[in-house]
């Protein structure tokens, strides 16, 4: 073979030093004129970045605003839980809110994305003590906000609404943080928000038209009074007195009165809570747990009907929660519900004074609860179990005197009801009848634009359409028809595509659905046992009849046969038997059958075996003639005078005789 001499290639770096040298000084010579690009950084949230992003004119980077804009949602959404209710391995809730508050300050689209998925977070997510710190910036950022920026709007916007709506559901997990004890290390952070609260009754004027933002102020007002009185009080000295009674003026509030000292001694209110709140919590746990005594804690909340009219409407509030969660299981606490409510709408026998010169009290009616009331009792609607208890909410229980009579504004207090809740002919101011029905329309449109496209409750939209549409054509005031403006503003804002890629209703569509939720499970886990988690069983399948006749008897039979003995035994003799000459008999008689019976077996199976050699025989026969057949048809065909039997060395003869 010839060899073949490959030249040596230098591809692993086998070359002179000096070469070597030379190819360092390239290469660094090369890098020194290209510097090499500096590490991508991670997109991060900054103040700078919401200057550039609100101070963008050109349109190119305008648009390259709005998509890094979008990535920061896009991530804020995933660690805030939105799919995920607020759980999961990712789930970073206070770093999520808090870019979510920031983002917020961009304006235009970017505004509103940010709000709609932060409300829907602090909806759905858990209460967890951690939260503290970051529910404190939300809080000051929502009252700065609005103290600052939408008060200055000449007219109501969708942002406004939202704002309202995450304070109020920020200050509600403040509050519950308070009753649990874990804001007591929190002095400085109540330092600061009390002093942004002192600017919310400057902007009570700007809200009066709309009871459900000024609610929303309330509400914040009221917690954070609550939250921050103590600590408050203790380093001012004094100095916010004056802001106190000023605040007390305005919000139109009377001193306390005495909390009634329930019958029951138990832990609710030996902690000093509200017995509302405390028998709304042992109604949900009965409901939860099948407990019996559901009856008994529902008689008793009609006894406490005086504590829902306390300055402290904070717990009269979390009672409602409470309570609508437990009607959504059960229509005897929805029932309930609504003959609480009935003590705390007033009636015109409320507005008949003995002097005329004396107006009715009506400070000390607290109108807020009513809003949350309507809220509330439109998440039932919504949200309930059944379809029973959903219609019951809509239109309340007597149906057909509600049909008669639909301005019996004392019989019904159902989301329906509170549309005909009117002052009386006679009288020519309605104080505070207008924010029932405002409360009432508002939270019914969004009850009917949530059953958009639900075929299953067709009948209950069209049944809140037409409450919506009586009420337009007999409402007189215009105050109350605002309530539908407003309502349909929120539900047709601009489309979400973080939240709703589809044509369905944004997260504002409806009240809070999940809030209440959390609420009672995280106050249950306070003052009550721990419930067993509700697993569905599955219904034991019941075959029909005629399947279980047939099972029986099958049953019966293969029992019958498993009882009858073998045959050996049962010609044998049985134990015990005496040996007598008629049993004996009996035995040889046995034996006989016995012997005849085998020899008539043998003789089948011979007669059996004969018969098969025979059929082969006749067979291995009939294939040898045919074979011989062959072999002269194709002697005659080949024209052939020699045998070609004879190679085989047998002759025609013998293979015609078959040998």
């Amino acid at each position: 073979m010839p060899i073949i001499k490959v030249p040596p290639v230098h591809k692993f770096g086998i070359i002179a030093h000096r070469r070597h040298q030379d190819l360092q000084q390239k290469y660094l010579e090369k890098a020194m004129d290209h510097p090499r690009e500096e590490l991508r950084k991670p997109l991060e949230l900054t103040e700078e970045f919401i200057n550039q992003f609100n101070a963008a004119k050109d349109p190119q980077e305008q648009q390259r605003f709005l998509d890094l804009a979008g990535k920061l949602l896009i991530r804020s959404k995933r660690r805030a839980g939105y799919s995920s209710m607020g759980t999961g391995e990712f789930v970073d809730l206070p770093k999520a809110w808090t870019e979510l508050i920031l983002l917020a300050q961009c304006k235009g689209k970017t505004q509103e994305e940010a709000l709609d998925i932060l409300l829907a977070s602090l909806d759905q997510a858990p209460l967890e003590s951690d939260q503290c710190p970051v529910l404190f910036f939300l809080a000051e950022s929502v009252l700065y906000r609005i103290c600052c920026d939408a008060v200055q709007k000449p007219y109501l916007y969708t942002s406004e609404v939202k704002l309202s709506k995450i304070g109020s559901l920020t200050f509600l997990r403040l509050y519950w943080c308070h009753m649990s004890g874990q804001l007591a290390c929190h002095d400085e952070y109540k330092q600061r928000l009390y002093t942004y609260l002192q600017a919310i009754p400057a902007c009570e004027e700007t809200y009066q038209p709309y009871p459900n933002v000024l609610s929303a102020l309330h509400l914040m007002l009221k917690a954070g009074e609550i939250m921050c009185g103590s600590s408050v009080t203790r380093k001012t000295h004094g100095a916010n007195k004056e802001f106190t009674v000023k605040e007390r003026n305005s919000l139109g509030k009377s001193e306390p009165t005495p909390i009634r000292q329930s019958i029951y001694k138990d832990k609710g209110t030996e902690c000093g809570m509200n017995p509302v709140l405390w028998h709304s919590l042992l109604a949900w746990f009965c409901v939860r747990s099948n407990n019996p005594h559901l009856p008994d804690v529902l008689s008793h909340l009609p006894d406490f009907q005086e504590e829902l009219f306390n300055e402290n409407w904070m717990d009269s509030v979390l009672a409602l929660f409470v309570l609508g969660e437990a009607a959504k299981l059960n229509a005897c606490c929805l029932q309930a519900l609504l003959d609480l409510m009935g003590a705390i709408v007033p009636n015109t026998d409320f507005l008949q004074t003995p002097d005329e010169d004396c107006p009715p009290d009506f400070t000390s009616w607290p109108w807020e609860v009513i809003s949350v009331y309507s809220a509330v009792l439109a998440d039932v609607c919504v949200s309930a179990d059944t379809a029973e208890i959903q219609k019951y909410a809509l239109v309340g229980f007597n149906t057909e005197s509600s049909s008669a009579n639909p301005r019996n504004e004392m019989q019904d207090t159902s989301l329906c009801g509170l549309l005909g809740h009117i002052i009386p002919s006679g009288n020519n101011s309605d104080p505070l009848f207008w924010i029932i029905r405002y409360s009432g329309l508002y939270n019914l449109v969004k009850v009917y634009n949530h059953l958009r496209g639900d075929v299953n409750r067709e009948g209950l939209r069209n049944a809140a359409w037409k409450a919506i549409h009586i009420q337009e054509r007999n409402e007189q005031d215009s105050r109350v028809l605002e309530a539908a403006k407003v309502a349909e503003a929120e539900i047709n804002g601009p489309a979400n595509p973080f939240i709703s890629p589809s044509d369905k209703p944004s997260s504002t569509s409806c009240c809070s659905q999940h809030v209440g939720w959390r609420l009672t499970n995280a106050l249950s886990q306070l003052f009550l046992p721990r419930i067993a988690p509700r697993i569905s069983v599955p219904k034991k399948h019941v075959p029909p009849a005629w399947l279980t006749e047939r099972w029986k008897k099958q049953k019966a039979a293969k029992e019958r046969k498993a009882a009858r003995p073998p045959l050996r035994e049962e010609m044998g003799p049985p134990e015990g038997a005496s040996t007598s000459s008629a049993n004996v008999a009996d035995m040889y008689l046995k034996k006989v059958l016995e012997n005849q019976l085998g020899r008539q077996l043998l003789n089948q199976m011979s007669k059996e075996e004969d018969l098969w050699r025979k059929d082969l025989s006749l067979k291995q026969r009939k294939e040898d003639e045919s074979f011989i057949e062959t072999m002269q048809q194709r002697e005659q065909s080949l024209k052939m005078d020699n045998r070609a039997y004879e190679l085989l060395g047998a002759t025609y003869e013998e293979m015609k005789l078959g040998l």
